[in-house]
């Protein structure tokens, strides 16, 4: 007969239950192993590490690591937190009585939390938020905090929002030595290796894929991230956790090499530790002095929050954007604003302090319409972290020059073009008005003049483009007038001016690495318009400029246009 176990050995056991728990990303799960283990056995030394181990874990958000209890339930007692799928039982079923109490959902909620079981958790927490958004949307948002952490663990990956992914496909050791010459954008990286010499390295080369020079809204000084690339051993990686990003360096790859049916796509939840990836993907220069260093930094942090960030689409806002979920009804909102602690509390671990430069998320909440915690930690004159509402009130006949420029700014970053246009319209026609044309400070012509150009061909308006195409270059730096120039032959082709649109592509490709990519993809565009005769010029001499490049997959990219054509 097998003995009965003691109580140090029962406690040991829950924190072996814990530490597994953490290994899956359930902190929730763990801390409540680890209690059970002080409740079996006070003077368990183990279960007291750790809970210590876990309330001082400073990588770790501190929704994550927080200590949850149960709401208080009129004329009911808590069940021991020993029996805890009992007490998941006996919430449920009073739950089921009364299903407009959120306290019940709530409790039901931390006890499958508490075990484990993140997603039937979650569920129980959208009923909290529902029942509780309109009349105490400060508790409904706290519990939504909790769902935020909850998506992120083993049980819940659907359900997960912070996700690193990938492209794996089959790859030769001698495509690798064509990446950095087939990609200038794509540079060697270090393999981290300590006390490994570099002939004992393993048989793997490590790139970094930036974007490229010139890309509209980039600048010029911080480089973007696109993909870690890792080739060898028959397979080549690609991985970030922006999918935006990743499928930037896809769409790029593609373009050269023909993937097939074998490209592997992947997804999985970030560490709880890296949850804010997504914000380190850009690159200062090193050598830049530390002052220019910083504004750079801390003006990409604004950027990625407030420009992009809050565009994608998120499982913990039902499939919304963060600025979608801001126009929403109030559970919508008491979500966001949980959303956004969250990301505050990324921010606030003593290990990301520097990174995030004291970063104010007030900023981020103003952009998206929530309820300040902090107003004066926000300059109310700041134009650039405006809501949608607060642009749409402006009247720019009132704003200088250096007011017009951060509305437009900021508009732009709402990526709304109706938005924009009335402001960025204002703009251009100030800067001309000028004694002599005065350039927007900190703002790239082109991105200012994108949506009016779009305006135009929305109204099937082809001249109206070209002239505002035309205004601008008085305004702009040499960065901006290649743009100019891609945009004036992309109108004239699709308003039917071949002809004009293939001399002004010709104009465009000068002698450098540039020349058989711009040769290349003005050939698309003239054939997505219907130009074929004007498109197989373009790309046979896409295809001469690669070959004299020594870029064979690019070369072989232009063929496949010249055999579609001729087909």
């Amino acid at each position: 007969m097998k003995p009965a176990e003691t109580s140090d050995q029962m406690a040991t056991r829950r924190v072996l239950e814990g530490w597994d728990h953490l290994k899956l990303q359930r902190p929730v799960a763990a801390w409540a192993a680890f209690q059970r283990a002080m409740v079996i056995d006070p003077e368990s030394r183990a279960a007291a590490r750790a809970v210590e181990t876990l309330e001082r874990a400073a990588d770790l958000p501190a929704a994550a690591r927080a200590a949850y209890r149960f709401r208080a339930i009129a004329g009911a007692t808590s069940p021991p937190i020993l029996d805890l799928d009992q007490a998941a039982d006996h919430y449920g079923r009073l739950a089921a009585q009364n299903p407009s109490d959120p306290n019940l959902w709530y409790n039901r909620a931390l006890c499958l939390a508490w075990t484990g079981v993140n997603r039937e958790a979650i569920t129980c927490l959208e009923r909290v938020v529902e029942l509780e958004a309109g009349v105490n949307p400060e508790s409904a948002s706290a519990a939504w905090l909790l769902a935020e952490v909850l998506r992120q663990g083993a049980g819940a990956e659907t359900l997960a929002d912070d996700l690193q992914y990938s492209l794996t496909i089959p790859w030769r050791d001698d495509q690798t030595q064509r990446l950095s010459s087939e990609f200038p954008e794509i540079e060697p990286a270090p393999i981290p290796s300590p006390g490994v010499a570099d002939d004992e390295r393993p048989d793997l080369a490590v790139f970094s894929w930036f974007d490229a020079p010139g890309s509209p809204g980039a600048s010029p000084q911080v480089r973007e991230l696109l993909a870690n690339v890792y080739a060898g051993r028959g397979l080549l990686r690609l991985s970030s956790p922006r999918l935006d990003h990743l499928e930037q360096a896809e769409e790029r790859l593609v373009d050269r090499v023909e993937l097939g049916t074998a490209a592997k796509r992947e997804a999985r939840p970030l560490p709880l530790a890296f949850l804010d990836a997504g914000v380190w993907t850009f690159r200062v220069p090193l050598d830049l002095e530390p002052e220019l260093a910083q504004t750079l930094h801390r003006a990409r942090i604004e950027r990625y929050f407030e420009d992009e960030w809050l565009h994608a689409p998120r499982r913990g806002l039902a499939g919304d954007s963060p600025l979608k979920a801001a126009t929403g009804d109030q559970a919508a909102r008491a979500r966001l604003a949980a959303v956004v602690r969250f990301r505050e509390q990324l921010a606030e671990r003593p290990a990301a302090l520097g990174l995030y430069q004291g970063y104010p998320f007030d900023r981020l909440r103003r952009r998206l319409g929530l309820e300040l915690v902090d107003p004066g930690a926000v300059d109310a004159e700041d134009l650039t972290c405006a809501s949608p509402a607060e642009l749409d009130a402006l009247d720019s006949a009132t704003l200088d020059l250096a007011r017009l420029t951060e509305a437009v700014l900021s508009a732009a970053g709402l990526r709304d073009d109706l938005r924009t246009i009335r402001l960025a319209a204002a703009l251009l026609d100030r800067s001309l008005r000028a004694p002599e044309p005065e350039r927007p400070r900190g703002l790239a012509v082109a991105s200012f003049v994108a949506p009016l150009v779009r305006d135009a061909m929305r109204r099937h308006d082809a001249d109206g483009a070209l002239r505002t195409i035309e205004q601008a270059r008085p305004l702009a730096r040499p960065s901006d007038l290649r743009a100019l120039d891609i945009w004036s032959a992309e109108v004239m082709a699709r308003s039917g001016r071949p002809e004009d649109a293939l001399k002004r592509y010709l104009d465009l490709i000068q002698d450098d690495e540039s020349s058989a990519v711009a040769a290349l993809e003005g050939a698309r565009d003239l054939l997505e318009n219907g130009h074929e005769a004007e498109a197989h010029e373009l790309s046979s001499l896409a295809a001469r400029l690669a070959r004299e490049r020594n870029r064979p997959w690019l070369e072989s990219a232009a063929r496949r246009l010249q055999a579609r054509l001729l087909s």
